[in-house]
């Protein structure tokens, strides 16, 4: 990892730029599913969200990735990211 911080900022910009892309939100749809494919994750698009007006309109409960691994991105956070999806559930089903 040795690039300039300037490329790990823009990694956010590219995932936003790839959500409006595919905002139909067709999983079946070829362009997704094989980009998806190659990344090893799941962006689920909610059509609820954005009724909410909330941006971006991905789902964090029913989107996956392979690399929400504690070993990977460090216990603390993966942890973290646990009890978020654990609030965001109890709030989903209230």
């Amino acid at each position: 990892m040795n690039e300039y911080p300037e490329v790990h900022m823009r990694v956010g910009l590219t995932i936003l730029t790839m959500v409006k892309y595919f905002q139909d939100d067709d999983l079946t749809n070829f362009a997704p599913a094989t980009t998806f494919a190659h990344l090893d994750v799941t962006i689920v698009l909610s059509r609820g969200i954005v009724a909410k007006d909330i941006y971006p309109t991905i789902d964090p409960l029913d989107s996956t990735s392979t690399m929400l691994q504690p070993r990977i991105v460090g216990e603390e956070h993966y942890e973290t990211t646990q009890q978020v999806k654990q609030n965001l559930q109890c709030y989903k089903n209230s």
